[in-house]
């Protein structure tokens, strides 16, 4: 029996669905088996040396990458924007952390 367009324009939908519910399936298997973890997101820059960078100030003095090490302590450096919903929601959380003793770099975009 010929392949015709309709039955290919029916046929490829359906199996775009199928292979992906097949993917979906085989991903919360791994879920309960343990073995895939969807927050845990490959980076090549883990436990590798920031790059050098300098970074200059409106108005103030800008800082550079020594100015963040110089510390000896973890220092979060927070992209921000005043009309970012997200930004203005995580600031409680930032504040409450500044409050810990992190000490916190403010990056306004």
């Amino acid at each position: 029996m010929p392949i015709n367009r309709r039955t290919m324009l029916i046929a490829t939908p359906l199996g775009v669905a199928v292979a992906a519910g097949a993917g979906f399936l085989a991903m919360l298997r791994g879920m309960e088996k343990g073995t895939f973890d969807p927050r845990g997101v490959p980076t090549m820059l883990s436990n590798q040396a920031r790059a050098p960078f300098e970074l200059p100030g409106l108005g103030a003095a800008g800082f550079t990458a020594s100015d963040l090490s110089q510390s000896g302590m973890p220092v979060l450096v927070n992209f921000f924007a005043s009309w970012c919903p997200p930004c203005v929601e995580e600031h409680p959380i930032a504040a409450g952390v500044a409050e810990q003793g992190v000490v916190i770099w403010g990056i306004a975009y």
